[in-house]
């Protein structure tokens, strides 16, 4: 709806959406965001789960990939006519449940480039993403995502989407967003990320506070989307998020939100130091441009801290610093590489380790071929009792070959022992991002009878003991 100068009359009032592709209650065609141009021509941007949405023939994504998916609409400066159309959507996603995107902020150059920020979740068939997208990756175990995705409404098709990132991976999404006159994007948004992809130059490279309440990340994209001119965390041990962004004429960025954090960053000399009460306080914090810029890359640990004592199945996290994609980002531990995320800056799984003190070194390589890393030093004081919840295979016939019995279960570690009938088989310890799992090798002579063996690990000194049993059956 376009309203004249003094706010008396309409100068048009617009409709637009499609059959909703739910019952009654569902989404329907949900505008969250409008930019104008100077020809007065309008984009929106939202989400929507209507099969008919209103595509137009140049559009991107002419059909609904999921159970939302978000949308940009270009009208001309009479609201007359849709100039160009699209959905912008994954398919089948996490959870086993439709993917759901919605674009909750846009902003608009006088070219016909729109620029969208929002959030995204879906795995099985991803979110649209370009080939030199900074973040092409959706991280492991996660749900929603904040994307960034620039359209060029004056193309066609494929040629449209000019670039589309993802950005993080345990996050709420991008709330607000502008762009400069050369095309860099400026985007803030939520996320419950312990690590986010931070540049060398950030004002915080950890999340402050509990995975549960998250902090807000500001964002600096280029204008091709494969670099990150600045990136940081922003925020307080409580909840923190933003609403809005603003430029001024030197491109000093400004954000404003709301916190209840009462140690949410507060600079020397400012209208309130101090929180004040209440759920939640306005905030509003100004980067400076110079900020903005390259410098060498390197490698933030976030978790364990240097010296910690933490207890089996401990979480490592950090990040390459740098405004580009990294090749891969990997923990090692005692030289040995435990976890490795290809494409990705970031890394941040749970490990499992046996009693004592070890070295945990995250490292990653640019996408120059630079190596880079930083080392921690941390101690585990004792092993846990193991618990076995399957075997597989579970049975056998008797005089059959020897085979590779895999473990699966609670609370293992590499110093584990896997037990036939008590009697200790060669087994091997295999990390992965929920902790790990065992692989024993059992003999010919083990399965040569027909009966049934007990099948235990366990676990040695300091602490450990021996988990349940689990019955293996020799079949005649």
């Amino acid at each position: 709806t376009e309203l004249n100068d003094i706010g008396s009359a309409f100068v048009y009032s617009a409709r637009f959406g499609g059959s909703d592709r739910y019952p009654i209650g569902a989404l329907g065609t949900r505008p969250l965001a409008i930019a104008v141009n100077d020809a007065h021509e309008a984009f929106v941007t939202g989400a929507t789960d209507s099969k008919l949405f209103p595509v137009t023939a140049t559009a991107f994504q002419s059909k609904l990939a999921g159970g939302a998916d978000a949308f940009l609409l270009r009208l001309n400066g009479s609201g007359s006519a849709v100039i160009y159309a699209t959905y912008l959507g994954g398919g089948s996603g996490a959870y086993g449940t439709d993917a759901l995107e919605a674009a909750n902020a846009i902003a608009v150059d006088q070219n016909g480039n729109a620029y969208l920020t929002g959030t995204a979740r879906s795995s099985t068939h991803p979110f649209p993403v370009t080939s030199g997208a900074f973040q092409k990756v959706y991280v492991p175990y996660s749900s929603f995502f904040a994307f960034v995705s620039r359209i060029n409404t004056n193309s066609s098709g494929a040629a449209s989407l000019v670039y589309s990132t993802l950005l993080g991976g345990r996050g709420l999404g991008g709330n607000a967003i502008k762009i400069d006159a050369t095309g860099n994007a400026y985007v803030a948004g939520g996320t419950y990320d312990l690590v986010f992809p931070t540049t060398p130059t950030a004002f915080q490279s950890c999340r402050s506070g509990p995975a549960a309440n998250g902090d807000l990340f500001v964002t600096v994209i280029g204008p091709s989307g494969n670099h990150l001119l600045f990136s940081t965390l922003f925020g307080g041990v409580n909840g923190d998020g933003p609403s809005a962004v603003a430029l001024d004429s030197g491109n000093n960025l400004y954000v404003a939100g709301t916190t209840s954090s009462t140690n949410f960053p507060i600079t020397t000399g400012t209208f309130q130091a101090a929180y004040g009460g209440g759920n939640w306080d306005g905030f509003i914090a100004k980067f400076n441009r110079a900020a903005f810029t390259t410098l060498s890359p390197k490698v933030v640990v976030c978790t364990p801290a240097n010296g910690a004592t933490v207890t089996n199945g401990f979480q490592v996290a950090g990040t390459l610093q740098s405004g580009y994609r990294a090749r891969w980002v990997a923990v090692y531990v005692d030289g040995v590489n435990t976890f490795q995320e290809s494409g990705m800056n970031t890394v941040e799984p749970h490990i499992t380790e046996s009693a004592g003190t070890h070295q945990v070194m995250i490292k990653g390589q640019n996408a120059a071929g630079s190596l880079f890393s930083s080392t921690v030093t941390i101690k585990i004081n004792s092993n846990p009792k193991p618990g076995i919840s399957s075997i597989t295979p579970s049975s056998a016939v008797a005089g059959g070959p020897a085979f590779t019995l895999s473990l699966q279960g609670l609370r293992f570690v590499p110093a584990s022992i896997v037990q036939w009938n008590g009697s200790p088989r060669s087994a091997r310890f295999i990390q992965n991002n929920l902790g790990g799992y065992l692989q024993a090798s059992i003999l010919a002579s083990d399965i040569a009878h027909s009966g049934t063996a007990q099948v235990t690990v366990v676990n040695p000194a300091p602490g450990g003991g021996v988990s349940n049993a689990v019955t293996f059956r020799i079949s005649p």
